[in-house]
């Protein structure tokens, strides 16, 4: 279950996923869309093919995080810990990553029209075409 201060704070349309997300740190191919999960604890978490549009994931602990193929467009992750993320083919459409860190990330084959990296770390990303930041 999750702690009590979490139950405050997070609101999305299928709160049975998202309880499910915080209890196993798996939730594949999950509907989170809308979900409020300011400041959560997800290190390696797989959330592959999920849909997490429009989602707050800001100030949040994703380092590691599997989210290949997830659809995160409109998303907040600004302040948001990604080092190691997995973002292969992910849709970051407008996506707000302002002051997170993505070292080492791999956004290979995502789609990062219009997404937000104002002020985040990208030391050894790898870049959608492959290339990675230096």
């Amino acid at each position: 279950m999750a702690p009590f201060w979490f139950a405050a704070t997070i609101k999305a349309e299928n709160p049975a996923e998202v309880s499910k997300l915080l209890e196993t740190k798996v939730c594949q191919g999950c509907d989170l869309s809308g979900a409020n999960l300011i400041g959560v604890e997800l290190e390696n978490g797989k959330m592959r093919l999920s849909n997490l549009s429009v989602a707050n994931l800001s100030d949040a602990n994703l380092e590691g995080a599997y989210f290949t193929g997830a659809n995160l467009s409109g998303a907040n992750l600004s302040g948001t810990n990604l080092q190691w993320a997995n973002l292969v083919n992910a849709d970051l459409k407008g996506a707000n990553f302002s002051n997170a860190d993505l070292s080492q990330a791999s956004l290979r084959d995502a789609q990062i029209d219009n997404a937000d990296f104002s002020g985040a770390i990208m030391t050894g990303a790898i870049m959608p075409d492959g290339t990675v930041h230096p």
